[in-house]
């Protein structure tokens, strides 16, 4: 494995962590933004935050225009 494939995962983590603050609590702490930016560039760290943003925007539009998944959940669930 490519050290630098090995450095990246263990960056998941911290990645993980920013994400579900953002998302959750929309607020990051300082040391949880530190521990990402460790594994992450600034313009990698810009372009994880637009991704949740743009994400997060399309979820609140469809929301907004009453659009939902289809069922598509109550499918997986049927399966299972």
């Amino acid at each position: 494995m490519n050290p630098s494939c090995r450095h990246k995962s263990r960056g998941y983590g911290p990645l993980l962590d920013y994400v579900t603050a953002l998302t959750k609590d929309k607020n990051v702490s300082p040391a949880t933004f530190n521990r990402m930016a460790e594994y992450y560039s600034n313009r990698q760290i810009c372009e994880i935050v637009w991704l949740v943003a743009s994400e997060h925007l399309y979820n609140i539009t469809n929301i907004g225009l009453n659009i939902h998944s289809d069922m598509l959940c109550d499918i997986s669930k049927r399966k299972s």
